[in-house]
């Protein structure tokens, strides 16, 4: 009933029986107000170069399809929260592309490709007054153009036009909406510049800046709610320094080290529910760290993985483990 509990109360006066609002949000307008945070954690977060394709350098100037499959899981409780949710949540997903060289002359290529991808994330919420369940599909396609210079220099875009699809529930109540549509369009724009240390290593400082729009339509749930999860958008920024290692003996074997501070920029999110305001506000800075590294398994043929450990720098129950892991062939 809205987006607070409410009590059975007995009043002596008329011997009548009341509801009555107790002040404190229920677990149906906590999924709710969790549902943007999700969405954006899930499937917002736009790979890395080195995540997707792994070491570029390795086969570069030559056509190519590549796979790479995702997983994570973490906790999250907000900076702010209306609800005063907190969350564990898995997510896992798959993206194929096809990479072109439309130039392969001078001093570097320009590689322009296409992408389709498909996800999954779920989120276990709970508040002081319940709990829930979101369950969330990805589906889309994407462009991508990366220009890298012998001298070391590359940047790299991404753009991506995805589909969701949600249903949420609560432990008390069971299903409340199924198949609710929204849109997720993203951006990412990364660039940095390899640094050689000797024959064998080298210094990678990179930034890297994506934005996000999630859009979705306002929806009755079971219970007889009125639902708007509302528009919003996302800018995160990277700043990373990678130590990569490369023996002179395999020239197509790379393995690497990174360091990542990430900064949320986005400002709160606003879903309303049946008229009640419920905004959040995810951790602002983030460290993270990861390994990683690309291995030629065959003239046409590497495989590249990474796995990462990222923690909020306010402390709480804010951290993520990532893997991802990856295979591409070129001709």
């Amino acid at each position: 009933m809205g987006a607070f509990v409410y009590d059975l109360t007995h009043n002596a006066g008329d011997n009548g029986f009341y509801l009555s609002s107790t002040g404190a949000v229920g677990p149906t307008a906590t999924i709710y107000e969790t549902a943007p945070a999700l969405a954006f954690g899930a499937f917002g977060r736009m790979p890395t170069l080195a995540q997707r394709v792994g070491e570029r350098q390795v086969g570069a100037g030559r056509d190519g399809f590549w796979l790479h499959l995702t997983g994570g899981r973490g906790s999250a409780t907000p900076d702010a929260s209306t609800a005063g949710a907190s969350w564990d949540f898995t997510n896992s997903g798959l993206q194929v592309g096809y990479d072109r060289v439309l130039d392969d002359a001078g001093a570097g290529h320009l590689v322009v490709g296409v992408t389709a991808q498909a996800g999954r994330a779920s989120a276990d919420v709970v508040n002081a007054a319940g709990a829930g369940d979101i369950d969330m599909t990805s589906s889309g396609v994407g462009l991508t153009a990366t220009w890298t210079l012998d001298s070391g220099f590359y940047l790299d875009a991404q753009l991506s036009l995805n589909r969701l699809s949600t249903d949420f529930a609560t432990d008390a109540a069971g299903s409340l909406a199924s198949g609710r549509d929204g849109t997720l369009t993203g951006f990412s724009l990364e660039a940095g510049h390899r640094f050689a240390l000797g024959s064998k290593g080298a210094l990678v400082p990179q930034a890297q800046f994506t934005f996000g729009r999630l859009a979705t339509s306002d929806f009755t749930d079971a219970q007889g709610n009125a639902v708007d999860l509302g528009t919003h958008s996302m800018t995160t920024a990277r700043l990373g320094l990678a130590y990569q290692y490369q023996d002179p003996a395999a020239p197509g074997t790379t393995f690497y080290v990174i360091g990542n501070l990430l900064r949320d920029l986005s400002t709160e999110t606003t879903v309303l529910v049946d008229g009640t305001r419920l905004t959040a506000r995810n951790d602002r800075t983030w460290a993270e760290i990861g390994v990683g590294g690309t291995v030629e398994i065959g003239e046409r043929t590497t495989a590249y993985a990474e796995g990462s450990y990222r923690k909020a720098g306010g402390g709480g129950d804010n951290d993520a483990f990532a893997l991802t892991a990856g295979v591409r062939m070129v001709w």
